[in-house]
């Protein structure tokens, strides 16, 4: 049953997630997400189902849990993200993840607003999914998995 192949393949996944700072580290969930996704991705690429129906099936699944979230809180979340304080923890990750040591991890530059073309950004030269699914062998898959989280910009 392929249930039962995805849990096993994530109980032998759990001990090759990197420790990548722990607590101190806010994208330390981020990357157990990815061990979570790995094993029932590569149960349906072993199925013969193609990566660009695969990335498509992602893609549609953060769609349909952002699409839960009510539009007013959307929008609360969406001022938060654009508020000094989240600038300012943002700045704050970035310059650790810039130091950190750990090779799984994420590293980022934070982008100020240029003339008021836009608010911030965050320019990622890093990435832990992308080296974990580099370690599993479906780097193949990266660009779908990005292009899924682009899409909870929309709520907000």
């Amino acid at each position: 049953m392929a249930i039962v192949r995805c849990r096993e393949n994530f109980e032998k996944a759990l001990p090759r997630i990197p420790y990548i700072g722990g607590d101190q580290n806010s994208m330390t969930p981020t990357l157990i997400l990815g061990a979570i996704v790995i094993p029932l991705l590569k149960e349906l690429l072993q199925k013969g189902i193609k990566t660009r129906v695969i990335g498509e099936f992602f893609h549609n699944f953060v769609l349909f849990q952002i699409r839960a979230i009510p539009k007013f809180l959307g929008k609360i979340y969406g001022r938060y993200y654009l508020s000094t304080l989240k600038q300012n923890y943002f700045k704050k990750m970035c310059k650790w993840s810039q130091e950190n040591p750990f090779s799984f991890s994420w590293s980022a530059e934070f982008i100020p607003c240029i003339k008021k073309e836009f608010h911030y950004g965050l320019k990622f030269t890093q990435c832990g999914w992308v080296e974990m699914f580099k370690d599993h062998g479906m780097e193949a898959l990266m660009p779908y998995m990005c292009l899924g989280y682009w899409a909870a910009w929309n709520i907000m």
